[in-house]
């Protein structure tokens, strides 16, 4: 499948049930940072970091689909965001946390019956104002900028590790219990 099929679907996904907006929306009314940058800046509207964050998910996404090198070096990453097993990929600020990204999974009771399958949509947290630590696969690619100032191409990066080395073993666990304490009130 080429690089211009696999955005069509995603294309579709986002019309269907792929979300990039976190349901607390913790970003409202939060400064934003600029590309590259670790000014952080006072938006304009309160709803406007919420919407730069959904376009910089969605451009990276995109990018994600697209690019050769992602099926290349992160294949499951790809199949998971086409496959059904994502259903949301947002910038959230979680400010009780010390993680730069989070993988969390509903739990197995909780999970869709399709087509004779068992599917439990994984949602994929990056924690916008803090940095990578140096266990984080994904370290190189920040160099040392907070999440939320990553580039389209270094932002599809720390997506696909996140998902490459997380969906997996974090389906079988789930954190929807420390989702619900750490989020926003």
């Amino acid at each position: 499948m080429s690089g211009e099929q696999r955005e069509h679907i995603l294309e579709s996904l986002f019309q269907t049930y792929l979300t990039t907006v976190d349901a607390y929306k913790s970003l409202l009314n939060q400064p934003y940072y600029e590309v590259g940058s670790t000014t952080l800046i006072q938006p304009t509207h309160p709803d406007s970091t919420i919407k730069l964050y959904d376009i910089r998910v969605r451009e990276a996404l995109r990018f994600l689909v697209r690019d050769p090198w992602f099926m290349t070096h992160t294949p499951k990453a790809v199949r998971s965001l086409l496959n059904g097993k994502i259903w949301n990929v947002a910038f959230v600020k979680i400010d009780e946390r010390d993680w730069a990204t989070r993988t969390r999974v509903v739990p197995r009771k909780q999970a869709l019956h399709v087509n004779g399958r068992i599917i439990q949509p994984a949602k994929i947290l990056v924690n916008y104002h803090r940095s990578a630590s140096p266990e984080d696969p994904f370290y190189p690619e920040t160099r040392g900028l907070p999440m939320g100032a990553l580039p389209r191409d270094q932002l599809a990066r720390v997506i696909a590790l996140e998902i490459e080395h997380n969906i997996t073993e974090k389906s079988m666990r789930g954190h929807v219990a420390q989702d619900q304490l750490t989020a926003p009130q």
